[in-house]
């Protein structure tokens, strides 16, 4: 299996996937989520994700899309230690007409989140995270060209394999079709602070 022209992995496989060199179709199952604890006590690391090493410098980049998506379906990046420390970022719906682009970081077995609301027809979206060591950015694009950054995060991954890639759940509907293109590992676009 690759993503990208890298061996990969699922995590929590889909019965239901199609891989090739151009495209990634996960087909979300039910009660399927990424969550650790916070605010709502309960843990879930069932989302579907393909996933492959990281180097210790580099960017991944995807446009994704999501079918036949109802409240709460994700569809987006992942970035993963194991499953108590990992992030991600997506857009899910809130309510029937409007729907939050959003990023979660895990740490310790505890989730938070941060989130901006979006209209309800967007279904596609571009994402990149870059990373340089233990330090990761999250930018977003519409068109694939003009990105903007959204989140910087810190994950404690010295000694642990960094693994990144695609994700797609449906935690409370009936299932969901995820679609992956242009997905790239490059050298990082992110460059590091030189300071003032």
């Amino acid at each position: 299996m690759h993503l990208a022209g890298r061996t990969s992995k699922w995590l929590n496989m889909p019965h239901q996937a199609t891989v090739t060199d151009k495209r990634i179709v996960i087909h979300a199952e039910p009660g399927t989520d990424l969550w650790q604890n916070t605010y709502y006590n309960f843990t879930k690391n069932t989302g579907h994700a393909l996933v492959a090493e990281a180097d210790e410098e580099c960017s991944f980049s995807v446009r994704a899309a999501r079918e036949g998506s109802s409240l709460y379906d994700q569809c987006g990046v992942l970035v993963y230690l194991d499953g108590k420390n990992w992030a991600k970022v997506c857009m899910e719906y809130g309510d029937e007409s409007t729907q939050r682009l959003g990023s979660v970081v895990t740490s310790g077995g505890y989730s938070d989140w941060a989130w901006t609301e979006l209209p309800g027809d967007i279904d596609v979206m571009y994402y990149r995270v870059s990373r340089l060591g233990d330090s990761f950015l999250f930018e977003v694009s519409r068109d694939g060209k003009e990105y903007r950054e959204m989140r910087i995060f810190h994950l404690r991954c010295k000694n642990a394999a960094v693994r990144i890639g695609v994700f797609a759940c449906c935690p409370t509907g009936d299932g969901m079709k995820a679609v992956f293109e242009e997905a790239a590992f490059t050298p990082p676009a992110w460059k590091p602070y030189k300071g003032v």
